[in-house]
């Protein structure tokens, strides 16, 4: 660890000079470096611009020595529809698949939407007639007890008319 701080105080110490040097020249002089500097930039940029050209340049011509065969022309069979394959007929045909997407999606939507309430539609019928016959049966208990109540009422009555 000792010997990693020698040599950062040793490189500390020559950014130091190298400092106190750029600091002692002329304001004139560090303009013509950085002058210098932007002019060697500009020169890499246009060094590595050219080699790319001339790299494009071979790779386009290896491509251009490769030959594709091309199909013997049929004279029996079917004839293809020579329908315009320009760029306004591709567009044509985006747009108009586009629009059929579109449709057919709002269609399911649609569709999904109208079953989806039919369902909820079915099981609140189904709620309240099950309450309906809940109440129903609450209620025929109900007068049963009190007829029940109204018999015995009577046959007491009856027995001792006797």
């Amino acid at each position: 660890a000792s010997t990693a701080a020698a040599k950062a105080a040793v490189a500390d110490r020559e950014s130091e000079k190298a400092t106190a040097a750029d600091w002692n020249k002329g304001s004139n002089v560090r303009g013509s470096h950085r002058a210098e500097a932007a002019s060697n930039k500009v020169e890499e940029a246009a060094r590595k611009k050219r080699e790319k050209a001339l790299l494009q340049a071979s790779e386009e011509e290896e491509m251009s020595n490769i030959v594709v065969k091309k199909k013997a022309p049929t004279t029996g069979g079917k004839k293809k529809n020579k329908k315009g394959v320009g760029d306004l007929s591709l567009l044509e045909a985006s747009l108009v698949g586009d629009a059929d997407k579109k449709l057919k999606a709002a269609k399911k939507k649609d569709r999904e939407k109208k079953e989806r309430e039919q369902r909820l539609k079915e099981e609140r019928d189904k709620k309240v007639k099950e309450n309906a016959s809940k109440n129903k049966a609450m209620m025929m208990d109900n007068t049963e007890s009190m007829l029940g109540d109204l018999d015995e009422g009577r046959s007491a009555n009856v027995a001792a008319s006797k």
